[in-house]
């Protein structure tokens, strides 16, 4: 049942992203019980790829206990692609997933997904642009 309705989410995804140039990369935090209970949390302990863990939301300015959700969407606003991951997985990783599933078009990011490395992986294998705006004390290359 969820792989069919994956499957008929793609679809719909695809068909209405079909003209996209342009798509947005962000991550949020999906916090499980607050920390101060999580080392009384018995959540998914069953199988230990898909323990949830600890992490700082910078931009909520908190500390959680949970998973993060990753998500690439059109500027429309149609979802094109998404993950879980434990919540101390940092956002440059979810790049590596992306690439096996789209490309050819410009993806918008913020500083959490400057990495000129994967940027030039990203670009080199699939033709996918990254626009991340700079840090404050880097310089450009």
């Amino acid at each position: 049942m969820v792989d069919e309705l994956n499957t008929i989410r793609l679809k719909l995804a695809c068909h209405f992203n079909e003209f996209e140039n342009y798509f947005v990369v962000d991550s949020m935090p999906l916090e499980v019980c607050k920390l101060s209970r999580s080392s009384h949390s018995k959540i998914c302990r069953e199988v230990p790829y898909s323990l949830p863990d600890k992490a700082y939301c910078t931009a909520q300015s908190y500390n959680y206990y949970g998973y993060k959700l990753h998500a690439v969407c059109s500027v429309k606003g149609v979802i094109g692609s998404m993950d879980i991951s434990p919540a101390s997985v940092h956002d440059i990783n979810y790049l590596k997933d992306i690439k096996m599933q789209i490309s050819d078009f410009t993806l918008i990011g913020d500083r959490g997904y400057l990495s000129a490395e994967i940027q030039l992986n990203l670009f080199e294998s699939c033709n996918i642009k990254m626009n991340t705006s700079m840090r404050n004390n880097q310089k450009s290359v």
